[in-house]
């Protein structure tokens, strides 16, 4: 009899340090991804910080293609892509309707800080609200 009992006691032993260890690890690999999460955030909030878009101008063209040329500039610290910012126009998305991306009068998609966007968008009428939207969440507006 007391055989099996320190048998069964070293099973329960087994069992519990085993549910231990895991649970351990469960705590640690989440507390990993918390820290993972907050530093990924404050980064965003860093960059979106240091990033500041205008609308200068809108003017509709209806020689031609009717479209609308959306000027703005980049009055922030941040370096963007053209083609990922995001245009709407009365608050459609319009960005496969771009025909046309011009920085600084030269056709890149590189946007640096201080520098003039001229896009291009095709559009049957003068939009009366244009709104663009930054990857880092910065966003610019005009109405007419």
């Amino acid at each position: 009899m007391g055989f099996s009992l320190i048998v069964v006691a070293t099973i329960l032993l087994t069992a519990g340090l085993f549910v231990l260890t895991q649970t351990t690890g469960a705590f640690l690999n989440a507390q990993k991804k918390v820290l993972e999460g907050v530093n990924d955030a404050q980064s965003r909030l860093e960059r979106a910080a240091q990033g500041a878009l205008r609308v200068d101008d809108v003017v509709f063209e209806a020689s031609g293609t009717p479209r609308a040329v959306i000027t703005a500039f980049n009055d922030g610290a941040v370096t963007y892509n053209a083609s990922l910012v995001n245009v709407l126009l009365d608050g459609v998305v319009r960005d496969a309707n771009v025909t046309s991306v011009l920085v600084e009068g030269a056709e890149t998609l590189v946007w640096p800080p201080k520098t003039t966007l001229v896009l291009e968008v095709a559009n049957p009428q003068l939009p009366a609200h244009v709104a663009l939207a930054a990857p880092d969440g910065k966003m610019a507006f005009w109405r007419e």
